[in-house]
């Protein structure tokens, strides 16, 4: 309990904390008396019981994670809402039956929450299936989930995500998962061939369009006790193992999506491949161009353009008055990291929702990055990895269907899962702390320390509790 309590006062001025005290931005002219720190409580001791049972081996993300070390003392996410932000729910699924609380439809507003599409049932599952003997059961199989339906049957997002998220945040929920991302289409040639692809930035979107709507999410969250969690994307943008994927258009036919059907055996491309090879005839002259021409996405070195996460995965350093000119100055050695660290972390919007932000990539069963997840590039001091490759979960054809998911969108709610076991753990602690203790107890991945690919490592709920 020492530790934790030691970790409590380390961290309340730090970066991966800089949301925990709302705005600021100007001085008092009298010193602001701090409140003290929320005491930590004495956790449950183990109670003996083995819980890695058939139900939890069906997904090994929970095995992955240490899952069972918080079933072990009685804590599985009870007194937690988790918003899920997604394709709507089956609310009658065995795995999430009775498991809910009262949700939104914003697609279709004041009807039924339903999910044709299964993405969200999915996700839910992951998150807090119940613990009932069959099938699977979630991370926190005690939490509630609180279903913001945003996507139509096609997968579609077309709900408004921004008002979903302040109806969740207006009832008290603790965590909202959001595995969805910005992407964007691309059709281009490469070596005589054209292709098409998918990109993790939104082509035409200004760097001023994105700072405006990285600003309404400040907004949003100031202040607030919650913490929204992101996928990273699956575009492949990651400097390990990721391959950028092409499909091949209909020989003779107009270049448009439709006429690039999906292939099973996709063209697989380095980043170097793509960024010198391939022509991209919709937007920019290049590749290269795409990359360079999105602000933030081109990164401070010549690297990062290997691990790009979404738009949103960055959007605290989007939110940030002046970035480009900081970034520009720190690329060419005008201003030291150090010097550029408290700049950003100064201001007022960054730190609004920094403490507030956490993004996930995928890991398979051997905690290697998946070849189809972005990386956590520049969002990798609010970045960890999670199960994301061969994830068994519910799926909303039938109340007892099940199916195999892959993606950052299933990596993202082991995330929100274990935010979910740590919150019923401490109680009193404000979820930035909550988070903080999720980032910094991270089982390390990839080079030492925290990364561009991984970012604070693998989700080890184990030592979250025993911090």
């Amino acid at each position: 309990m020492k530790t934790l309590i030691t970790l409590i006062f380390a961290v309340l001025g730090g970066m991966i904390l800089a949301g925990c005290g709302g705005g600021g931005g100007g001085s008092s002219a009298s010193p602001s008396v701090q409140p003290p720190p929320p005491t930590p409580v004495m956790l449950n001791p183990p109670n003996g019981i083995n819980y890695r049972t058939s139900e939890f081996s069906s997904n090994y993300g929970l095995g992955r994670i240490n899952a069972d070390s918080a079933y072990q003392r009685d804590y599985f996410g009870q007194g937690v809402t988790v918003g899920v932000v997604d394709s709507g729910i089956r609310l009658t699924h065995r795995e999430l039956a009775g498991a809910t609380v009262p949700g939104r439809d914003f697609v279709f507003p004041g009807t039924p929450i339903t999910d044709p599409d299964g993405h969200g049932t999915g996700v839910a599952a992951v998150i807090g299936g119940k613990m009932n003997g069959a099938g699977i059961h979630g991370v926190a199989p005690r939490a509630r989930i609180m279903p913001l339906k945003i996507g139509d049957s096609a997968g579609n997002l077309i709900g408004n995500s921004r008002e979903a998220f302040r109806h969740a945040i207006s009832r008290g929920v603790q965590v909202i998962n959001a595995s969805f991302a910005s992407d964007s289409t691309i059709i281009g040639d490469y070596q005589g061939t054209t292709y098409r692809t998918e990109v993790p930035f939104l082509r035409g979107f200004s760097t001023s369009n994105f700072r405006a709507l990285a600003r309404s999410y400040a907004g949003i969250v100031r202040n607030r006790d919650t913490v929204i969690v992101w996928a990273a994307g699956n575009e492949g943008w990651n400097g390990e193992n990721g391959r950028i994927r092409l499909h091949q258009c209909n020989v003779g036919q107009e270049r448009r999506p439709q006429n690039c059907p999906e292939s099973s055996s996709p063209l697989l491309l380095t980043r170097s491949q793509f960024v010198n090879g391939f022509d991209h005839r919709n937007h920019y002259d290049s590749a290269r161009n795409i990359v360079q021409g999105n602000g933030l996405l081109s990164g401070v070195d010549g690297n990062d353009e290997l691990n790009v996460p979404s738009f949103n995965s960055l959007a605290p350093l989007y939110a940030v008055n002046g970035i480009d000119q900081l970034l520009k100055d720190y690329s060419t050695g005008a201003i030291s990291s150090g010097a550029f660290s408290s700049r950003v972390s100064a201001d007022s919007n960054f730190r609004a929702m920094v403490g507030r932000w956490l993004v996930v990539v995928a890991t398979d069963s051997n905690n290697r990055i998946a070849n189809f997840s972005n990386g956590c590039g520049l969002a990798s001091p609010w970045c960890l990895a999670a199960p994301g490759v061969g994830i068994r979960t519910a799926d909303s054809d039938s109340d007892g269907d099940y199916k195999i998911q892959q993606g950052t969108s299933f990596a993202a709610p082991h995330v929100s899962g274990a935010l979910a076991l740590l919150k019923s753990t401490q109680p009193n602690l404000p979820m930035s702390m909550i988070r903080a203790i999720l980032l910094t107890t991270a089982t390390d991945l990839g080079v030492r320390g925290r990364d561009r690919i991984y970012g604070w490592g693998l989700v080890n709920i184990s030592a979250g509790i025993d911090l």
